[in-house]
């Protein structure tokens, strides 16, 4: 059993008092920006020891029909190793289909643009600056034909990330925005 006292602050009954919970669960949004004409984007130091997960919502246009792909940084660098694998889910139309990555050197996040289209993705990202594994999902569309994407993703390797590279596969650029959040409580 839990309540909101009028002072804001939520307790639970531990079965012989009433107790405040301490942090309150929520988003916190920790940077963003805009970007235009660019082929990759390098976001450094967005996550810290403060919050464990993180969610990142990337909304961008492509200029052309290039992918979009991620990295991993840290320390101002990409990790450009085979560390990168998923498991994708595509909804095109009434078709389904999936593809299982290993040892990428990337993670998708669009595997095509369009120009005429935005490509956004939300995506939640566990453990980036832990010495443990990242992974979490994504969820986005791409393409003209308005092309679902679902992915769980993972890494290979236990670095403490601090930050991402988005980036296209060819000569295409992205104008758009991103933002990362990172999830209070965790």
């Amino acid at each position: 059993m839990a309540y909101l006292e009028d002072t804001n602050a939520t307790q639970y009954y531990d079965g012989s008092s009433w107790t405040e919970l301490g942090a309150t669960a929520g988003l916190t949004l920790v940077t963003s920006a805009a970007f235009s004409g660019v082929t990759s984007v390098s976001v450094d130091n967005c996550f810290t020891s403060t919050y464990r997960n993180y969610r990142i919502i990337w909304d961008t246009q492509i200029s052309g029909t290039d992918g979009v792909y991620m990295r991993m940084r840290a320390s101002s660098s990409d990790d450009t190793g085979t560390n990168y694998d998923a498991q994708r889910i595509f909804a095109f139309s009434t078709t389904i289909g999936a593809v299982r990555d290993s040892d990428l050197t990337f993670w998708y996040l669009a595997a095509q643009g369009d120009s005429t289209r935005p490509a956004p993705t939300v995506m939640d990202i566990l453990n980036p600056e832990v010495a443990a594994h990242t992974n979490g999902v994504l969820h986005g569309y791409y393409g003209s034909d308005i092309r679902m994407v679902q992915s769980t993703f993972f890494s290979d390797v236990t670095t403490q990330f601090d930050g991402f590279t988005f980036y296209t596969s060819g000569t295409d650029t992205m104008s758009g925005n991103y933002f990362v959040y990172g999830y209070e409580g965790t």
